[in-house]
């Protein structure tokens, strides 16, 4: 992932969201949902941001997506981030040592975008 969605060079939770676009999930599909997980943490450290109920007419994430509980240009959609702001988008943090015993990088994260039934 690009510098620009990930949380160098800014403040702890503070992040620009990339640009997502997908194709429509299966028939019955009535929404959907994306997670932003790192996978070298571990409980609830491990998900930095999340957003669900996306209608299933939708089928594309704006770069710089508001930063609030329910951003408009999302239809609804509803998110929540690990990052200290509670909404925003928090990107990948490889560097931003919180575990000690842990070794942060770039490819330990996972955007995943789910159709949901």
């Amino acid at each position: 992932m690009p510098a620009a969605f990930t949380c160098e060079g800014k403040k702890f939770g503070d992040g620009v969201s990339p640009q997502l676009q997908w194709v429509g999930g299966p028939a019955n599909t009535q929404s959907y949902a994306i997670v932003l997980r790192d996978f070298t943490a571990t409980g609830a450290l491990g998900y930095h941001w999340a957003m669900w109920n996306i209608p299933e007419t939708k089928n594309v994430m704006p770069t710089m997506l508001s930063g609030t509980q329910k951003p408009t240009e999302m239809g609804g959609a509803e998110q929540k981030s690990a990052g200290t702001n509670g909404y925003s988008y928090f990107g990948p943090c490889p560097s931003y040592n919180y575990c000690t015993d842990k070794i942060r990088h770039k490819d330990n994260y996972k955007l995943t975008v789910y159709a949901m039934a």
